[in-house]
């Protein structure tokens, strides 16, 4: 008998300290969690006192770069692209040609980034491209840059929900007359899931015609 009491005795003081044991691992692990937060908030820079104005203009910048719905379906050109190609240089058949282009959301989601890889008279041609939408404004905007020009063509547009239709406008500097810039239109339509065309469209003799016809459709997995 006396056998079995010490034994739960020495299995009881095994418990209890098993148990003060777990305690000071939690109670110190606690204390280390709390001790990492104050020196976090220790180095962080101190948020200065704001004036009423102050304090407005950092809401309203706040707001000014706000992820919203709009760069959400962005998204939607996220990928890989092939690119058949088609440009007018007057009346008749148009000169056809191939390219390529990869698209990311870049800067936090704000803008997609394509990178557009082609040809142009014969020669190897790259383009950049950045499009988003301006809180500000409430526009969508659309920013171009390639190895054939040493401008950046800046474009605003709305978005048509119904035709998933995007439509932007803006000018182009004249390499014939500086002063006289060309005004210029671009359509960006989805089609489905995995195409969608860009529409280029500049004055001529009067009139708007379309220039240019770039038919987009993704690379898929199946395609690898």
């Amino acid at each position: 008998m006396d056998a079995a009491v010490e034994a739960a005795k020495d299995k009881a003081a095994d418990t209890a300290k098993d148990m003060v044991r777990e305690k000071a691992t939690d109670l110190v692990a606690d204390m280390a969690a709390k001790a990492d937060a104050a020196t976090a908030k220790a180095e962080a820079p101190a948020r200065p006192e704001m004036s009423p104005e102050m304090a407005a203009m950092f809401e309203a910048y706040q707001k000014a770069g706000a992820l919203g719905p709009q760069h959400e379906q962005l998204k939607f050109f996220e990928g890989r692209w092939t690119a058949a190609v088609s440009m007018w240089f007057g009346p008749g058949e148009p000169t056809r040609g191939e390219a390529s282009a990869s698209t990311s959301m870049a800067l936090g989601g704000r803008f997609a980034h394509m990178h557009y890889e082609g040809e142009w008279m014969g020669e190897p041609f790259h383009g950049l491209a950045y499009t988003g939408y301006d809180n500000v404004n409430q526009r969508f905007t659309s920013l171009w840059a390639d190895s054939a020009s040493t401008w950046f063509a800046v474009m605003y547009g709305d978005h048509d929900a119904d035709s998933r239709t995007y439509t932007f406008t803006g000018m182009m500097p004249n390499p014939l007359d500086a002063t006289s810039p060309t005004p210029v239109r671009e359509v960006m339509r989805i089609v489905d899931d995995n195409r969608y065309t860009v529409e280029w469209f500049e004055p001529h003799d009067g009139e708007e015609v379309r220039t240019m016809l770039i038919e987009f459709t993704r690379v898929t997995d199946a395609d690898n």
